[in-house]
């Protein structure tokens, strides 16, 4: 999923019933599935992307149900920075992301979204012998104020910045990398902006405040660290170069031909 193509099957159309297995019965309908359990939590808006973590353990406490009984989970994949936070958080490993978004995710919306429910109600799941349950997390974001949910533990530092010890060098240009940056640094990480002397080409882009700055690129650059390094020169590559080794950081980047940022 990138900016540039989220939520983009939507020139279709479908819709879900949902009754009760007593209307279903007079209708002659063979239900799908069963609702057992949902669960709404919030959390800090510069994480909301660890919103999944707080509801999913609230539902499942309602169900009396573990993660572990869960056979297929679909989580809201808009950004892997998100998806991995959330996984990191849940403890998964090889063996549970074989049951994460197996028919693929994001921010599925309209007929997409019952596209999925659809193929995840038609899944067998990884073990057969189960009862077949599924999972279904999401974030949403509201202007409210975030308040402590029932049944979230208390003093859980991790779910606040998940990525705290991790550090980003973004050498990047328009839209998916600094908003890759951006979603790192709301879940904790530590990123650090390289720009070309003058800006990036994004850096005008409209809407602007009354003073000529960009409104969009500013929101894109929001609680990051920032130097401006003349990356035609020598000297300002080896620098960077030094800010991501020494530092022990990850790149994110999409800028083309730049063959000194390679390994």
């Amino acid at each position: 999923m990138t900016a540039g193509n989220a939520s983009g099957q939507n020139d279709a159309a479908s819709m879900c019933l949902v009754t009760t297995p007593e209307k279903a019965d007079e209708l002659g309908l063979t239900p799908l599935v069963r609702l057992v359990s949902w669960a709404v939590a919030a959390v800090a808006p510069n994480v909301m992307g660890i919103g999944p973590v707080p509801a999913t353990e609230i539902a499942l406490a309602k169900a009396d149900l573990q993660l572990s009984d869960i056979d297929l989970i679909e989580l809201n994949e808009a950004f892997a920075a998100q998806a991995l936070a959330v996984m990191r958080e849940w403890g998964f490993g090889a063996a549970d992301r074989e049951r994460t978004n197996v028919h693929g995710s994001g921010n599925i919306t309209g007929s997409s979204g019952r596209r999925y429910r659809r193929q995840d109600a038609g899944h067998a799941g990884p073990r057969a012998q189960s009862s077949g349950r599924a999972l279904r997390a999401g974030n949403h974001v509201h202007r409210r104020r975030a308040r402590p949910c029932r049944g979230l533990r208390a003093g859980r530092a991790a779910v606040n910045t998940p990525l705290a010890d991790l550090t980003v060098v973004e050498v990047s240009s328009f839209v998916a990398a600094p908003l890759c940056g951006m979603t790192l640094s709301q879940l904790g990480a530590e990123v650090i902006r390289v720009d070309p002397i003058g800006g990036a080409s994004d850096i005008h882009r409209w809407p602007l405040a009354a003073n000529g700055t960009s409104i969009y690129w500013t929101g894109l650059n929001k609680g990051k660290r920032s130097a401006t390094i003349d990356l035609r020169s020598s000297e300002g590559q080896e620098l960077v170069q030094r800010l991501i080794v020494e530092g022990d950081g990850v790149v994110v980047t999409n800028a083309a031909g730049l063959s000194w940022l390679s390994f």
